[in-house]
């Protein structure tokens, strides 16, 4: 692998513990960069096109879904900062809420709706376009701590799925009403849509195992991990993680019915997970373990495939599923 440029960290940063970073939506032509109450946009090249200055420590930040615009919230403001990737002006929004905003997120089907939620479970819909703001006030009881905006429904809802300190999880539609409550056994993290399909019952290749079992690790590539085989388009379940050992999974059209998938120790803490629009999701651990298990109406909850892609500890990963390609890293190496 060829490093192609480096970003050092600057001397604003006082902290400096982890530097978030997140790449600009479809064009990925800029990259922003958050170091304590800066965050900075660098092109491609790694060259600084833009830089700033927040009053306070920026605790979300998030580019909507076309690219267009980053949103920026912090500890000590209830502004939100809108930077636009075209001129480059930077238009601050006053969120009207009174305490802290913590958690921003831009919807996936309407591009103009942004999601703010604070440390006290109370949360705020901006519509960009319209201007209007509709808060919210005892969605959750604590601080919201993960959210995710849904993809695709059959009804054509507009959904985000909300998980809070209250151990609580919420399905919501745009305009704030609930669809969903669910109390859950445990604190959550990591909340995201999954796609749930019907199965035809035929076997996919490889041998299928019982998560949790103990098995010696399948020698597969990254192209058969992500391999595609029914595509569903909807969003149709909730999964999340749950005492970071346990993946929580909910049908929305069978709520009242969740599944728990409890990993044996070995595995150690999950890392983090993804979705495929297969219905498959891939899940990455402590241990350097990399496991894709089936959604599938006849395998629901089976393991498709195990690989260890890390002695060490894995900290991080990555899939493009444009190229078929995983990208992962323990520490330190």
């Amino acid at each position: 692998m060829k490093r192609i440029y480096s970003i050092a960290s600057p001397s604003l940063s006082t902290t400096n513990e982890q530097v978030d970073f997140r790449w600009q939506s479809k064009k990925s032509k800029y990259l922003a960069v958050n170091y304590d109450n800066v965050v900075v946009v660098y092109d491609r090249h790694g060259e600084q096109v833009d830089q700033i200055n927040l009053f306070g420590y920026c605790t979300s930040f998030r580019w909507d879904e076309e690219g267009d615009r980053l949103a920026i919230i912090t500890n000590r403001s209830p502004l939100i900062f809108l930077w636009s990737s075209s001129s480059h002006k930077l238009e601050q929004i006053d969120s009207g809420m009174k305490e802290t905003l913590c958690l921003i997120a831009w919807s996936k089907l309407n591009q103009s709706i942004l999601f703010c939620g604070t440390i006290r479970g109370n949360i705020l819909f901006y519509n960009h376009r319209t201007s209007r703001k509709n808060p919210i006030y005892g969605k959750h009881s604590k601080r919201i701590v993960s959210c995710c905006w849904n993809e695709k429904h059959s009804n054509n809802l507009n959904l985000i799925a909300l998980i809070s300190e209250d151990r609580m999880l919420s399905v919501n539609k745009a305009d704030g009403d609930s669809i969903i409550l669910n109390p859950l056994k445990g604190d959550g993290s990591n909340v995201k849509f999954f796609h749930h399909y019907q199965d035809d019952g035929q076997e996919t290749s490889g041998a299928r195992k019982r998560i949790g079992s103990s098995t010696k690790n399948n020698s597969l590539d990254q192209d058969q991990i992500i391999e595609n085989n029914t595509i569903c388009s909807e969003s149709n379940g909730v999964c999340l993680v749950l005492n970071k050992r346990m993946l929580f999974m909910m049908k929305l059209d069978d709520s009242e019915n969740s599944f728990i998938l409890n990993f044996k120790d070995w595995y150690e803490t999950i890392i983090d997970y993804y979705c495929y629009r297969n219905g498959n999701i891939f899940l990455t651990f402590q241990s350097g373990l990399i496991v894709t298990i089936s959604t599938g109406l006849r395998s629901f909850g089976v393991e498709l495939s195990q690989i260890r892609l890390h002695k060490d500890s894995l900290t991080a990963f990555s899939v493009c599923p444009q190229i078929n390609r995983v990208a992962s890293c323990s520490e330190n190496k």
